[in-house]
This record gives structure tokens, sequence and C-alpha cells, in this order.
């Protein structure tokens, strides 16, 4: 067992807490006080300030400013669901065309919706989506360009397949939503996945299409042929 310096909020006894129990009785004062809170005390850290300050940095996509406050938020309370939103999309927002951070976006959206409250989870996982299929498609074509004779989408980001994935993850959390399939089908298409022997693309795109029509029944799929004998660009 463990213990942290902490503080009571009623008398402001200075004590030492254990970090597995939820709550304790103060030893000075005899009240009931919330371990966690009362350790934030200790610390000096006003949580709400730095989710201001890191809130400010993202609207001007000063992501690595706003990285570094969800992390101190998180080094104070690393079950704070909101920063780790923040610290998953502050990281997505870093991606280069050299280094991709979706992995981490990816596990940091995991442990924000291990630890939101049960009535708050769908909701987060709407806005998770939402949010991940804006920064997919901005990374798939930050790496993209046309080429002028043949208006096909080149030099594309090797990653390409994970960028698939996150369109995929986003999918999940909002099955609703046929944007995000329709960008999952276009992105295989234009990056030209069809043709590569190494990617299952095909049998994707065509249970991609089956999902289509679960919510448009008048979709019309482009890929109906055998998977062995599939279509060529």
């Amino acid at each position: 067992m463990s213990f942290k310096a902490a503080k009571c909020p009623n008398c402001a006894g200075e004590l030492q807490l254990p970090e597995d129990r939820d709550s304790v009785k103060c030893m000075y004062c005899g009240s009931d006080i919330v371990v966690r809170e009362a350790i934030k005390l200790a610390g000096g850290v006003n949580i709400e300030n730095l989710f201001q300050l890191a809130e400010h940095a993202e609207k001007c996509k000063q992501y690595a400013e706003a990285y570094n406050y969800y992390t101190k938020i998180l080094e104070t309370d690393a079950t704070n669901y909101r920063a780790w939103y923040g610290k998953a999309m502050s990281a997505g927002w870093q991606s280069t065309s050299a280094n991709l951070r979706l992995q981490e976006t990816i596990s940091g959206i995991e442990n924000a919706l291990k630890y939101a409250p049960e009535n708050e989870k769908d909701e987060l996982k709407v806005k998770a989506a939402l949010s991940l299929r804006e920064l997919a498609i901005d990374i798939f074509f930050s790496g993209a360009e046309k080429n002028p004779l043949t208006s096909e989408y080149v030099n594309f980001n090797p990653e390409m397949p994970l960028i698939i994935t996150v369109l995929e993850i986003a999918s999940g959390y909002k099955p609703d939503d046929r944007s995000i399939l329709n960008n999952i089908v276009f992105v295989i298409e234009a990056h030209g996945l069809l043709d590569d022997p190494y990617f299952d693309d095909f049998k994707q795109i065509q249970e991609v299409e089956k999902k289509i029509q679960q919510l448009d029944p008048t979709y019309v799929p482009k890929y109906r042929a055998t998977q062995e004998n599939p279509p060529h660009r």
C-alpha cells in the first residue's frame, strides 16, 4: 500500500493517505474526505485552470502546449477521462508524415472511455467518432497530391492502412454515420489499395458497403464481383 501527501479540505490538516482508498476520515477534524481530492489539494494543482489553458491552446492549434497541460492533469489524476481524451487528440494533431501518432490517439481514447462515467460514455463515443474522422481525413489529404495528368492521388503516407483503421474505429463508435463509411471506401480507392496483394482491401470494402446498404437500402455497391476476381484499376 502506498501513501501520498494530502490536505484536508475542511481543516487544511496535512495528511498521508493511502492511494487505494476512495475516502477516509480526517485524523484532525473527523470529517469525511475524498482521497483523490485531498491529494490534489496537497499538490497545489488547480485542474480546472489547467483544463482552461489546455482548451485555449487547442483552439489556437498549439497542440504540443495542450498536450503538456493534459499530461500535467493526468500526473495528478490518472483517471481523468477528459484529460485522456484531450491528450489523445492533441497527440494525433501533432502527427507528421514521418511520425504518425495515431496509435497514441487510439490508446488515449480507449482510456478516456474506460474512465468516463457510464452515463457519459455514449456521448463521448460520438464525440470521438467525429474527431477521429476529422483527424484521419486531414492526415490523408496532407499526405496526398493529385497527379495533374490522371487526377489520381499520389505520394501517400506509407501508414495509410493505419489511417483506414482509425476511420474503422470511428465507425465503430458511431455506426449510424454513413459519412465515415463513405470515407473508408474513398481512402481505399484513392490510395490504390485494391491493387495491393498484401492488403485484403477488396473483402474489407465489400464489408463496408454492406454496412452502407443497411443504412441506405437504395445504395448500389460498386464492388460486387467475387473476391477471387476483384476489379482492377
